[in-house]
This record gives structure tokens, sequence and C-alpha cells, in this order.
């Protein structure tokens, strides 16, 4: 068997860095930010479900309106 004279090495990958200490007056800036801005906290998972729930009145409407989203996509002509 003839041997690769340059043999490639795998090189050893980076060992992960612990995450620094969390400032606590960079933490309170970044508090106040988010008071001043109105950002929302981060949503749960239920939330995120239930978002959309208003927008069809009942499950046959929600099935006629992805039926129509199918038919429009079917019929495009790049869809093929």
């Amino acid at each position: 068997m003839p041997t690769n004279a340059k043999s490639k090495k795998r090189a050893k990958p980076a060992a992960k860095k612990p995450f620094p200490p969390r400032d606590p007056a960079i933490e309170a800036e970044i508090q106040a930010i988010i008071d001043r801005q109105g950002v929302a906290k981060t949503a749960t998972y239920e939330h995120l479900l239930g978002i959309g729930e208003h927008l069809w009145e009942s499950d046959e409407e929600l099935d006629a309106f992805l039926d129509g989203i199918r038919q429009r996509r079917r019929a495009r002509p790049d869809s093929q």
C-alpha cells in the first residue's frame, strides 16, 4: 500500500471556555434599558402556542384557509 507523505492530521476541537461572570452593574443597566423600552419578557411555550387562536372562528375556517394556500402554491408555474 502506498503511504501518503502528507497525511492529514485532524485538529483537536477547541476547549469550551466558560462564560465570564455577570457584572451586576451591567445587568442593572440592561434591565433599565428593557424597562425604558418596554420590551416584553421572553415568551413561554404555552403563550406562543396560543398566540393565533383568535384568528379563525373554527377549525373548518382554518382548514379552508390552508387549503386555499395549498391550491395557490400548486397553481404557481414555479412550483414544479
